[in-house]
Formats: C-alpha cells, structure tokens, sequence
C-alpha cells in the first residue's frame, strides 16, 4: 500500500504519522528496487548516464552531475586547464624527478571535488599520478565522484572517492609517511579554514593548490571579515584584486610558518572572479624565519591611491669561514672565507624593520590622508623559470586544453611583471587629476627610456607597474595636465576637462597636485604620440596571442552554491549502479 494511503488513527501525534508514512515509503521502495531485474552493466563501454544527470566533457575526461545536488561551474574550466599543467610541471621538479633515481609517483587530494572532474582529470592527463583522493562531505557528491570514476573507465583504487570533513582529512596525514604530494582546495567560498591542516599534509617539497572566490571580501568590501579570515586588512583601489592574490598568499605563509615550515610561490594570479595559487611547501626553519622579510604593510592615500609600503623586518647575510669567523656578505674580505669550501656557510642574521624613508601621516603627492592595509606579501607573484616550461608545453599543442588561449596570456602576463607589489592606474590617476589620461604606452615608453622596469598587470591593462617612485609618474602628468589645459599638439579632450587642467573649478585634491614642486621631468622629454608599445597587441598573433582574451560566452562567472532541494520527478540520491 502507497504510503499516501496509510490508513492511520486520527488520535495519533502528527510527528508519529509522518515518521510511519516515512518509512513504509521507503519499504516500498526497497521492495521495488529488488524486484527489478539487475543487469550486470556492460565493461567494454563507459555506461549511459542516468536520468536527471548531465555529460560534459572537459580535457580526456567526462563527468556526469545534477545541477540542484552537485555544484560545477565551467567557468573554472581555466582554473582546471592550469592546474593540470602546474601538476605536470611538478613531475619535472626535484625531488619528483631526480637524475639516476627512479621517477617518484604522486598521490593527490583534492579536499573538496564536488563532481570528481578535476581528480579524474589529473589522474588521465598526469604522467605519474600513483593515487588520486577524491574528498567531499557532502553524500550526493561522493555518490557523484563514484559514478564519475566508473564513467571514465577507471577503478577505485587509481582515483578513490573519499567522504570525510576536509580539515579531518588533513589532519590525519601530518606523518611524512601518510602526506600528500599535492592538495587542492577548491571550495565554495574562502579556503581559510583550510589552510592549517592543508600546510601540515602537504610532504615536504609538494604543491599547495587554493582557490578563494570571496573576491569581495579580499578586495575591501567588508574589511572585518578579511581579517577575521586572513589576519589583513584589504584596502579598495584599482590595485585590489593584485593585493587580495597578495594577502591570501600572505595568509597561506603565516600558517606555514606556524609549523616550521615556508611556501615558496609557483603561480599566483587572479583569474575572473577569484584567486588561484600554487605554491611549493618547503619543511625549512631557516626559510620560515625569513617571511618578515617579504611581507609589507601598505600606506594608501585615501585621495590620490599612491602607495607606499612598510617591510615588516629586514636581513643581513654573513659568511661563516673555516676559522668560524662570521664576516658580512658585503664585505670586501668575506671572499677570505672561501663559501665553496665544506665549511663555510652563508647565514642570515634578521632584525626588526627600520621605518621607510616615506613613512608619514600624509601623502607626499597630494597631502591626502593615508590609510594603512596588509601585511600582504611583497614578493614575486611566479617562480624563476616557471613560465618558460609552461609556456613550451602550452605551445607544443600537447594536451587537451579548452581555455588554452586564456591560460597562455596568463603565464605570459605574470612571466612580464616587475616585481614590486601593486601598481600605479592611469585612469584613477587622472581621474585625481580632472583629466582625460594620457597613452600609457607613451608613459611607459618615457620610463623605460629613464632605464626602469615597467609592464603592465595581469589584472588590469591600464596598469603601470614600475620600479620607478610614483612620484615621477605623477610628474609625468602633470606635464601631460598642462598640455591639456593649454590645447596644445594633445587632442580628443573637452573643453570642460582642459578647464579644470588650468586651474579654475579644479578639485582641491588636483589643485594639491598641479601646485607640487619641484618637477622632475621636463616637457620636452615626452612624447605623447606613442600610441603602441610590446604591451599593445591587437588581434591574434600566432606565436604570442592576445594578452587579455574575453570570456568565451555570457554569464561568465560565480554561479549558485549546490542546494539541497530537489527539482520534482529526482530521485533522492544517485542511482544504485554509483
């Protein structure tokens, strides 16, 4: 009998009826489950899949999920394509591959796989991947990983469906003998609460792979909760997507330092809406003692957006000789130590940091009142010699990468930048300014002739990231603000703007500004008609590409977090055959 129709007597509790209705239902459906007939499913194919579950196809592998149980997002498709090469990369690396011993196999969790597709992927495009966990806390997903690993024809040792809390996971393989070589956090949100039991399981020399998508809390929206998760305090700007890359690698450093541990950045970056990291986690006291040194607190002028930043410590190196005698490495005698020989060694005495030279209240620009942000870390965003292998593999055409194009501007972007932490923005500059800006291939060509480093970045292509003190790319335009307001050989700017450039109903922040002395650039140094620079590329190149794709098709971005409720007609769990 239908458990609709369960006769049951009025006097009883409405709790207890339904409980009863609840469990004939599911007598009932038991019952029917036996007596259906079971065909043993045919191993030379992959099996269809089941009603209310969707195929896509992404790389060498193929997933099957429902869209109210189990999230997927295929705007992370580039997130997928580059972790599958950094993975790659890592095989490469000591001490995975090793001259004269034999090739190391790696064994990989990712913590949170949702669908399974990532750790299928990386066990079929991955040269020697032992083991993939796949770990989810979520039932329906775990049921949905298994139907995945079957559905691409492997078995449950190559690619092991995992349903345990994350950080649980984690923390039970801190022993060198249970750690893995790779961990990949991808949640639903922020990785924080990962992160301590992520920098523990990762074996010493592995990949640490994070993705934060709470882009707007890093990037200022809500202060109290980045610090609350990251222990920094964001700051809004145009340079904000590049400080959230820097405070969550801040973030994943301190955890590691915790332990006597360092990371040491591979690929860091911002993609669309989130934060993708690799970093290689080192088990070395020596380096962890080092982190002061490469993170900063950052000064921002709340009018202008100038930055200026604040070490948190400094380091000095010495020489140990023979005659253990400690000299320092700038010493004209620290030769005499002879640093090749067995025993000498080089040390690193580290200090409190000394007050930088533009530590004040003010803003030396505009007189604005400077607001303080961070500690975020200050250093290179890509290792040495990373981008040149990625970038061979990518334009060997090798693999089946579907957001190829995207992947290879982001590498080649990174592989450019200079690396100094943030950048200045033409537009916001000149917005402080009233006025319309001006070519910034012409502002970097003027500095790369002045013999600093400049290039744009991999967030913004409006960027100017520079070596160079900001103070000399503001007196850049201020000679531009002054052609301008004189209608000069500069066009394409109203009347109103070239107004405001002379003087009259000027902001008080740009009067601040024009009225600065001491200018260091004259008017004859500039030439503003250069309109391309190597950092304009229009069109497709066949041996570089575009340096900022755009997005394949619409609503590219964040979608709706994996719900709970069914859709009318589902089944309550995944099919019997997962």
């Amino acid at each position: 009998m239908p458990s609709s129709l369960l006769l049951l007597p009025r006097t009883l509790p409405h709790s207890i009826q339904l409980s009863v209705r609840t469990t004939a239902h599911w007598i009932a459906r038991m019952k029917l489950s036996h007596e259906q007939p079971n065909t043993p499913p045919d191993s030379s194919s992959p099996p269809d899949h089941p009603p209310h579950f969707t195929e896509l196809r992404e790389g060498d592998a193929t997933a099957l999920y429902r869209k109210p149980h189990v999230f997927y997002n295929p705007a992370q498709v580039v997130n997928r394509d580059l972790s599958v090469l950094l993975l790659r990369w890592l095989t490469r690396q000591p001490p995975f591959l090793t001259p004269g011993q034999p090739q190391r196999q790696l064994r990989v969790l990712e913590a949170l796989s949702a669908t399974g597709l990532r750790s299928v992927r990386y066990f079929k495009e991955v040269d020697h991947v032992a083991n993939v966990t796949a770990n989810d806390n979520d039932q329906n997903a775990v049921r949905t990983i298994t139907l995945n690993v079957k559905h691409n024809g492997l078995n449950l040792q190559q690619v092991t469906p995992s349903h345990a809390d994350a950080n649980t996971l984690m923390a039970c393989s801190k022993q060198p003998s249970t750690q893995f070589d790779v961990v990949d956090l991808d949640p639903y949100g922020s990785a924080a609460p990962f992160l301590e039991s992520a920098v523990q399981s990762v074996a010493h020399g592995g990949l640490l792979a994070v993705t934060c998508t709470d882009l707007a809390v890093l990037c200022g929206n809500s202060p109290e909760i980045c610090f609350a998760r990251y222990s920094s305090t964001p700051l809004k700007g145009a340079a904000a997507h590049e400080m959230a890359v820097r405070i969550v690698l801040a973030a994943i450093q301190t955890a590691a330092n915790r332990h006597g541990k360092a990371v040491v950045p591979v690929l860091c970056v911002k993609i669309d809406f989130y934060v993708r990291l690799f970093v290689r986690v080192l088990h070395s006291r020596q380096l962890a003692q080092r982190t002061a040194c490469n993170m900063s607190f950052v000064l921002q002028c709340a009018d202008c957006a100038t930055h200026r930043f604040q070490p948190l410590g400094r380091a000095k190196q010495f020489a140990t000789g023979s005659n253990n005698k400690r000299r320092r490495a700038d010493d004209p005698d620290a030769s005499k130590a002879q640093p090749q020989s067995p025993a000498a060694q080089t040390h690193h005495k580290f200090y409190s940091a000394l007050a930088s030279a533009h530590l004040s209240h003010t803003c030396s620009v505009c007189q604005g009142k400077m607001l303080v942000g961070g500690p975020i870390w200050n250093g290179a965003l890509i290792g040495e010699g990373v981008a040149e292998s990625l970038l061979s593999e990518i334009d060997s055409g090798v693999g089946n990468f579907k957001a190829r194009e995207r992947v290879s501007a982001i590498v080649r972007l990174l592989d450019e930048e200079v690396c100094t932490p943030l950048f200045l923005h033409l537009p916001s500059m000149c917005k402080a300014l009233q006025v319309s800006p001006p070519p910034a291939a012409a502002v970097r060509h003027f500095l790369a002739q002045k013999g600093y480093q400049v290039s744009q970045s991999h967030t913004d292509p409006q960027a100017i990231k520079t070596d160079a003190d900001p103070q000399l790319v503001w007196d850049v335009l201020r000679v531009w603000a002054r052609k301008q307001a004189r209608g000069g050989s500069t066009t394409g700017t109203s009347a109103k703007k070239r107004k405001a450039a002379g003087g009259a109903d000027r902001p008080a922040v740009a009067q601040r500004i024009m009225e600065k002395e001491g200018c260091l650039v004259e008017e004859d140094e500039i030439d503003f008609s250069v309109k391309r620079d190597k950092f304009v590329r229009r069109g497709q190149s066949i041996d570089k590409g575009v340096r900022f794709p755009l997005n394949p098709e619409p609503n590219w971005g964040p979608k709706a977090r994996a719900g709970k409720r069914k859709k009318e007609g589902d089944d309550d769990q995944a099919p019997s055959a997962v």
